[in-house]
C-alpha cells in the first residue's frame, strides 16, 4: 500500500510541486484546506504545512500529535516567529528553500 502525503495549503505552485514529487516517489497525494486541517486528525504518513496558510487560518497545530504521522512545514526563513510557533506545536519547521531541496528525501525514506 502506498504511503500518503497531505499538503495543507492553498498555494497552487506548492500543490503542483508536492504532487509531482509524491508521484515520482510512488506516494499517494492529497491536499487539505488550512481551515479544514485541524483539529481532527488527517490520515497521512507525512503532513506538509504551508505555515503561512496555517497561521492565517488560526489553526496552527499538528493535528496528529502522538500518531504515526510526521508533520513538517515550510516558512520564509526570515520569519522566526512562525518557526517558533511550529516548533511549539509539534511541526518540524524548515525554511522554504531548504524544504524544496529536502522534499525528495522526505518522500524517499521518510527521513
Amino acid at each position: 500500500m502506498a504511503k500518503t502525503v497531505v499538503l495543507v495549503s492553498t498555494d497552487l505552485l506548492a500543490q503542483s510541486r508536492v504532487a509531482a514529487a509524491a508521484d515520482k516517489a510512488g506516494w499517494s497525494y492529497a491536499t487539505a484546506h488550512p481551515k479544514m486541517a485541524s483539529p481532527g486528525p488527517l490520515d497521512a504518513d507525512l503532513l506538509i504545512y504551508d505555515l503561512d496558510a496555517i497561521e492565517a487560518s488560526g489553526r496552527f497545530r499538528n493535528p496528529a500529535p502522538g500518531g504515526s504521522s510526521r508533520a513538517v512545514g515550510f516558512f520564509s526563513h526570515i520569519d522566526k516567529r512562525k518557526k517558533a510557533a511550529a516548533d511549539r506545536n509539534g511541526i518540524e519547521a524548515i525554511p522554504r528553500g531548504a524544504f524544496w531541496r529536502k522534499l525528495p528525501e522526505l518522500l524517499e525514506g521518510e527521513a
